[in-house]
């Protein structure tokens, strides 16, 4: 009689771990979705801004040209010397 109240306990305790096991499965399953889509998002978030950076160094690139040389006359006077 011993022995099947130890099996029918071990089968409940197995049956109860089988379950706990499916339960975390699922939720790592959806943790590991919604990390995924974060990071998704991230690296689009990364694209844009890298863009954005890029447009940006280059205005200022742009803008350089234009004005160096009214940049380089205004250092010369700030020196004490005008050369044109």
């Amino acid at each position: 009689m011993s022995n099947k109240i130890n099996l029918a306990n071990e089968r409940r305790a197995r049956l109860a771990a089988e379950r706990i096991l499916q339960i975390k499965q699922a939720e790592l399953y959806s943790v590991n979705c919604n990390l995924s889509q974060r990071t998704k998002d991230l690296n689009q978030e990364i694209t844009k801004l890298v863009l954005k950076l890029i447009m940006f160094w280059t205005k200022i690139y742009e803008l350089k040209l234009i004005y160096q040389p009214q940049i380089n006359v205004f250092e010369l006077r700030n020196d004490g010397f005008i050369i044109r």
